[in-house]
């Protein structure tokens, strides 16, 4: 049976309750094959990469200030307001490319509990760490946004995955 979903084709298999590989591809990985953990993975450290930056005023003692300091400047080149607000698209799609892998691995729900877990305990590590780096401290905001980022894409996943294979 084909059907639309926002200018995306789907077919469900009615006898197995599966879904046709041109949607599953945006909700579980191609194959079970490990190298595919190699996205959620790298994406996770560039999350960590970002967050550890430390702030440009740390780069003005130095004399040649470099690559570090040029994006570091650019990071905090935007308003205080908008830096929070970004934290919840980065940590929804945190969340959706652990449960892009995980569910390809073990497509039960119990999976998807675990990622939620998962990257909620890794928001909280991620923002203590901040504590750590010159220039930069833990923000209540930061936490909000992550863990609404997180709620966020477990919602729409649940539901897009429930829609598709009614």
């Amino acid at each position: 049976m084909n059907n639309n979903f926002h200018s995306l084709q789907y077919e469900i298999n009615p006898m197995k309750n599966t879904l046709t590989p041109k949607i599953s591809l945006v909700l579980t990985a191609p194959s079970t094959h490990t190298a595919w953990v190699l996205i959620p993975i790298s994406y996770t450290l560039f999350i960590q990469l970002i967050t550890g930056i430390p702030h440009p005023r740390t780069f003005e003692r130095f004399e040649n200030k470099g690559f570090f300091a040029q994006v570091s400047a650019q990071l905090y080149d935007y308003p205080f307001w908008l830096q929070d607000l970004s934290h919840l698209p980065i940590f929804f799609i945190l969340y959706w490319l652990w449960a892009w892998f995980l569910k390809k691995k073990d497509p039960c729900f119990q999976t998807m509990d675990l990622c939620f877990w998962g990257c909620l305990l890794y928001s909280i590590l991620n923002e203590m760490i901040q504590f750590f780096v010159p220039n930069r401290f833990p923000s209540i905001g930061d936490m909000v946004m992550n863990i609404l980022g997180i709620f966020l894409a477990v919602y729409v996943y649940k539901i897009i995955w429930k829609f598709m294979m009614q």
